[in-house]
């Protein structure tokens, strides 16, 4: 499946609703400088087109390429950072993966080339069609297939939340690849940021100079499946004693179940040691259910609730 062709398919209508939104705040920093109007610049093969965001490693910006017409995103990044991903060095196939197509130097600041891509969030596209709990798991299998070749390759993605999952015609895509970290053959790096309590960050990402692993992005995964199955953000689990989360995910079915809740311990050491573990299991209680048709999300969750109800 190649999810380039993707970036091409949405005429100046659909960017501009998309990014409209985002450039009415885009001098709202946290701690960072306005954007620079770079409108008109040549950045390599691109020509800038305005500000689409602030991302948490540098501004966003529009462009399109100057050969093909082909909507691109630039993304400045604030430091150069030597573990960042590159693409030279590593380049990642896989059709849950939004490729980083190019990288280099603009005015002393490094940046990130990928295609643009207008395609809703898992949480919008929960919202338009709700789907049976296996189907949510069946959906994020490949994300977390996708995070399993970045820990393959020695890479940590470590920005994994809904705003980073997008979904194309009922496919998952990863995007955010560009600012993944390398391991350099350590088990741990140190987290640089940015730190907050969030939901969506593992424990040890809310403080500064804290180790990050494989173990991290799993956390991430667990949150991300947590959020898919039970159909409620990961905000409604904060601050809640474990033993209370099993009460707002009453449909989840144990197995699943456990497999979320081992993915989201608090120790790292507790938790699957890599994407591809948590993967394994997963698809193995995929092989245990019956294989529901696109009709069957509706039937799906009667059945889970009269089991519940019987229980």
């Amino acid at each position: 499946m190649n999810l380039q062709r993707y970036s091409d398919q949405f005429d100046d209508s659909d960017v501009i609703a998309h990014s409209s939104p985002l450039e009415a705040n885009a001098h709202r920093t946290n701690g960072r400088d306005s954007a620079p109007n770079l409108q008109g610049q040549r950045i390599g093969p691109c020509t800038l087109l305005g500000v689409l965001a602030e991302g948490s490693r540098g501004w966003l910006y529009r462009a399109r390429r100057v050969d093909n017409g082909a909507r691109m995103v630039v993304q400045f990044l604030d430091q150069p950072d030597a573990d960042l991903y590159d693409l030279r060095r590593t380049p990642l196939q896989h059709s849950s993966l939004w490729p980083v197509q190019g990288a280099g130097t603009y005015a002393g600041r490094s940046y990130l080339l990928s295609p643009e891509l207008v395609a809703p969030a898992l949480f919008e596209f929960d919202l338009a069609d709700e789907r049976s709990v296996n189907e949510s798991v069946r959906l994020l299998l490949p994300v977390i297939d996708a995070v399993a070749v970045l820990h393959r390759h020695g890479l940590l993605h470590l920005r994994l939340s809904p705003a980073n999952v997008r979904i194309v015609r009922q496919h998952a895509v990863l995007m955010d690849v560009g600012t993944s970290r390398y391991l350099h053959g350590r088990s741990n790096v140190g987290w640089s940021g940015p730190s907050q309590h969030t939901p969506w960050l593992a424990p040890e990402q809310r403080d500064i100079g804290t180790r990050v692993s494989k173990q991290t992005d799993v956390y991430g995964l667990g949150l991300l499946l947590l959020a898919a199955v039970s159909a409620q953000s990961p905000a409604a689990f904060d601050g809640l004693p474990r033993e209370a989360w099993r009460e707002r995910a009453p449909l989840v079915p144990n197995a699943v179940w456990q497999i979320c809740m081992r993915a989201l311990q608090p120790e790292p050491s507790e938790r699957f040691p890599d994407a591809a573990a948590m993967a394994l299991d997963l698809r193995q209680y995929t092989t245990r259910i019956r294989s529901p048709s696109p009709r069957n999300g509706w039937s799906d969750r009667v059945w889970q609730r009269l089991q519940q109800a019987l229980r």
